[in-house]
């Protein structure tokens, strides 16, 4: 059996679009903060985090 749903009844794929901007040091660091103290609170993975980790890690140390 085979059952044909239609494109209105089922969720669509989300595409994420970005702009390389030029943000303050300063600034990265306070939302990587934001972030990082909400998924302590929340106690979450966040897929997109867990990927780009060992570049924000980077990116925290040799800002401090």
């Amino acid at each position: 059996m085979i059952e044909f749903v239609g494109f209105e009844h089922t969720p669509k794929n989300i595409l994420i679009r970005a702009n390389l901007t030029q943000i303050p040091l300063q600034t990265r660091k306070m939302y990587l903060k934001e972030v990082v103290d909400l998924k302590k609170a929340f106690n979450f993975n966040q897929t997109l985090y867990t990927l780009l980790n060992k570049k924000l890690e980077n990116l925290l140390s040799d800002a401090q």
